[in-house]
């Protein structure tokens, strides 16, 4: 018996790789590269309607979106933000830019490395005031970042800390899901998928029901989410 989750699944894979006609049996798939190649093709052109969808479902789940020309401009919101939430302490993905570093400069910031002690940063993510992580994608439809977790990139950095400030590259913006699937693993243009120890989907602050289905934010989690989109 086939099982439904699983055709449903792999129907919206098939969906985000394109529309396919007929193959021949000789007829070879086509590579990674060009079902990238493929994706992106189709969204050309519709960069800034993303953006306004993605900053709209953002606000309307209660993430806050600032826009920034470049990656300088990111570092004094970046500063900015720091400064207006008081923070002192700050835990931070050690790939980010080092100008966006710089701006935690006055900060006490313990840097998520690799071959770093695990145990130490689950405990400086927990006594952080301020959390600092690139995105890997955004849904525009929803609202939603996705974290691609692995060495030097905790998801105790975005998840633990009070404020989590995510730094968002304006091209990772995709319509949905379906093309999240089409492009996980081969978009850098190789045969293989990568490898990641956990995929983190956040939209929005934590949020917690109890069973009245009274709901609290941040309880669980970081009680704000700021996105800096960098390109728009």
């Amino acid at each position: 018996m086939q099982d439904p989750a699983r055709e449903e699944t792999l129907a919206r894979i098939r969906a985000a790789l394109g529309p396919r006609g007929p193959r021949q049996r000789d007829e070879k798939p086509p590579s990674p590269r060009r079902a990238v190649e493929a994706i992106r093709a189709r969204l050309n052109g519709r960069r800034g309607e993303l953006i306004e969808r993605f900053e709209s479902e953002l606000k309307r789940i209660g993430g806050m979106l600032y826009r920034a020309l470049d990656a300088p401009s990111a570092c004094e919101q970046l500063g900015r933000l720091a400064r207006q939430r008081e923070v002192r302490r700050a835990v931070a993905w050690a790939g980010l830019d080092q100008e966006v570093l710089a701006s935690l400069a006055g900060l006490e910031v313990y840097l998520d490395e690799k071959g770093g002690d695990p145990e130490r940063l689950v405990q400086e993510a927990a006594r952080a005031d301020l959390g600092v992580t690139a995105v890997d994608y955004a849904l525009a439809d929803t609202g939603t970042l996705v974290l691609l977790s692995g060495e030097g990139r905790a998801r105790s950095v975005s998840l633990l800390p009070p404020l989590h400030v995510a730094i968002l590259d304006a091209e990772k913006i995709l319509p949905g899901l379906d093309e999240f699937f089409g492009l996980y693993g081969f978009d850098d243009g190789s045969s293989d998928r990568r490898l990641n120890s956990a995929v983190t989907f956040i939209t929005g602050p934590s949020r917690t029901a109890d069973i009245e289905l009274t709901l609290v934010v941040g309880v669980h989690g970081p009680q704000e989410l700021h996105v800096i989109l960098v390109g728009a």
